[in-house]
C-alpha cells in the first residue's frame, strides 16, 4: 500500500492514529480530539524526534441509516475538504437529514460510546489492550491505535483494522493515519475488517471476476485500451459488502484499494488526498444500501429508450460515405441497430480531436447526421479532452490557460508522434469553453459525445 520499493519512500513517515483523548458534541457532529504520531514507513519504530501532533474526527448521523467519518490529516490545507450539499458527488435527498448525537466517556481510557436520539450506539471507540499473552520477551510492545467500531444502521458493526501487525517492524495495515514525503501529506490511509468469507462487490466498471475479495484495484479513470487489465474507464469510489454494510469513499482523488488481498483480513485505502471523507452505510440487504446510496449521491436520469438498443462500431469509419454504407448494410440485412458510433477516423487527422469534422470526408455533417436520423440511427462521436499540437485549438488554449500546466506529455494513445495537453477542468472558463465544443456537435445533430471515461447523450 505504501509503495516501500520506491526508492523516493525511503524517507516517507507514516503518522498513525492513537486512541482519542477528547470527545464533544458540536452541532450535529460528535468530535474527537485524535493525537498522532510518527513512523519510518521502512520500519514502523515510532520516530520520536518528531512531536504528536492531533487532528479532529467528525461522526455524523445521516437518515438513520449512514454513518460519515471525515478527518482532515493536513490541518493547514485541507484540501477537498467540503460540506456535504457542495460536494458535485452528492446529489442529496432533501429529506435525508443530520441526527442529533450524544457522546459520552466510557470506563477505559480511550473509549468513547456515540449514541442517537434513540440511544442506540452508533459509534464507539475502543480503549488500547495490552497483549495477555505477549509471543516473546524480545518484541516492544506495541504504541496504543486508534481502535473503533462503526454501526450505521444501529446493528451491523463495521470494525476498523487496528492490530494488523507482525511486530516489531512489520505493519499489514494502518487503522487510520496518513503518509507525508517531505513536507507534503501524499496518503491518507484507513483500514476496516474483513472477515474470512466475506464478500465484496462495486468499485465501477471492472473486467475480472465479479467478486472482488482477494483483489487490489486503482480508483483511478483512464483509457483502459480494451477489456483485457485492471485499468478501468469508469471506476466508482463504492462497494457494498456481504457482512451488510456499504462504503461510500467521497473523494475525487487515485485511490488504491485492496479488498482483502495485500493483507488477507483487511479492507484498506491509500487516498491522494490529505483529508478522508467515508460514509458507512448500512441496511443489511444489497436493495436497501444502495437505495440508501442513491439517496446520498442522487438517482440518475433514465436515458432514452434508444439508448438501450444495439450500438454498432469498428476502430473506425473513415468517411460519411463508409458510416452511410453500412447503416445500408445493416438495414437491409434486418439487423436491428439504434446508434452507429464513428471512432477516431472522424477529425482531419486520425486521433487528433479537434471537435471538428474532416471536410475532405465529411463534407456535409449536418446532412451526414440528418442522413442517418431518417435511416433510423443517432451517431455517436468518440473524442478525447486533451488539446493536440498542430490543430487550430492549440494556440488558444495555451494562450488563454485552457490546458493544465507542466507541458504537453506524449498522447496515451500515440500512434503518431503528437502531444496534447489535458483541458483544465479546475478552471471555470475552459470548463464553459470545452463545453461550448460539444454544444456546438450536439448542434449538428451528434446524439452522444464519448470519451474513453463516459458519455455525453442528447436526451432527446
Amino acid at each position: 500500500m505504501l509503495d516501500l520499493e520506491d526508492p523516493s519512500a525511503e524517507t516517507d513517515r507514516v503518522f498513525i492514529a492513537a486512541p482519542p483523548t477528547d470527545a464533544r458534541v458540536e452541532g450535529d457532529a460528535a468530535v474527537f480530539t485524535v493525537p498522532l504520531f510518527a513512523c519510518r514507513a521502512s520500519t514502523f519504530e515510532e520516530d520520536t524526534a518528531v512531536p504528536r501532533t492531533a487532528v479532529e474526527l467528525r461522526i455524523q448521523q445521516w437518515g438513520g441509516f449512514i454513518i460519515r467519518l471525515s478527518v482532515a490529516f493536513d490541518n493547514e490545507n485541507p484540501d477537498g475538504f467540503t460540506t456535504l450539499d457542495s460536494s458535485p458527488m452528492i446529489e442529496r435527498d432533501p429529506g435525508l437529514l443530520p441526527a442529533t448525537l450524544s457522546v459520552k466517556e466510557g470506563t477505559s481510557v480511550g473509549e468513547y460510546v456515540v449514541t442517537d436520539a434513540s440511544g442506540s450506539v452508533v459509534f464507539r471507540t475502543l480503549p488500547h489492550r495490552p497483549p495477555t499473552h505477549p509471543w516473546s520477551s524480545l518484541q516492544p510492545e506495541p504504541p496504543p491505535v486508534f481502535d473503533a467500531v462503526v454501526r450505521p444502521d444501529a446493528t451491523v458493526e463495521v470494525p476498523f483494522m487496528a492490530h494488523d501487525t507482525f511486530f516489531p517492524a512489520h505493519r499489514e495495515s494502518v487503522g487510520l493515519g496518513f503518509v507525508v514525503r517531505g513536507r507534503q501529506a501524499r496518503l491518507s490511509l484507513f483500514s476496516l475488517h474483513a472477515r474470512p468469507g466475506e464478500r465484496f462487490l462495486g468499485t465501477g466498471e471492472r473486467f475480472s471476476r465479479f467478486g472482488l475479495a482477494g483483489s487490489t484495484v486503482l480508483l483511478e479513470n483512464t483509457d483502459a485500451l480494451g477489456v483485457s487489465s485492471r485499468r478501468a474507464y469508469k471506476n466508482v469510489p463504492f462497494y457494498v459488502s456481504s457482512a451488510g454494510y456499504g462504503l461510500f469513499i467521497h473523494t475525487a482523488s487515485t485511490t488504491r484499494l485492496s479488498i482483502a488481498d495485500i493483507s488477507s483480513r483487511a479492507v484498506q485505502a491509500g487516498v491522494e488526498s490529505s483529508t478522508l471523507d467515508l460514509f458507512f452505510i448500512g441496511g443489511r440487504s444489497v436493495q436497501s444500501i444502495l437505495t440508501t446510496y442513491r439517496r446520498l449521491t442522487g438517482v440518475p436520469p433514465l436515458p432514452p429508450l434508444w439508448s438501450y438498443g444495439a450500438w454498432m462500431a469498428r476502430m473506425s469509419y473513415f468517411s460519411a460515405d463508409e458510416a452511410l454504407a453500412v447503416a445500408d448494410g445493416l438495414r437491409k440485412g434486418g439487423f436491428p441497430c439504434d446508434v452507429i458510433h464513428l471512432d477516431t477516423g472522424w477529425f482531419k487527422t486520425d486521433w487528433r480531436c479537434e471537435w471538428e469534422f474532416s471536410p475532405d470526408r465529411f463534407s456535409d455533417p449536418e446532412g451526414f447526421m440528418r442522413e442517418m436520423r431518417n435511416r433510423g440511427f443517432r451517431i455517436s462521436l468518440w473524442q478525447l479532452p486533451l488539446v493536440t499540437e498542430g490543430t487550430e485549438l492549440y494556440a488558444t488554449a495555451k494562450e488563454k490557460r485552457y490546458v493544465a500546466p507542466g507541458g504537453a506529455p506524449p498522447l496515451e494513445s500515440k500512434f503518431d508522434d503528437a502531444r496534447g495537453c489535458t483541458i483544465d477542468f479546475t478552471n471555470p472558463e475552459a470548463v464553459s469553453w470545452y463545453k461550448g465544443l460539444l454544444r456546438r456537435l450536439l448542434k449538428l445533430g451528434a446524439a452522444v459525445i464519448k470519451t474513453d471515461f463516459g458519455e455525453t447523450i442528447d436526451m432527446d
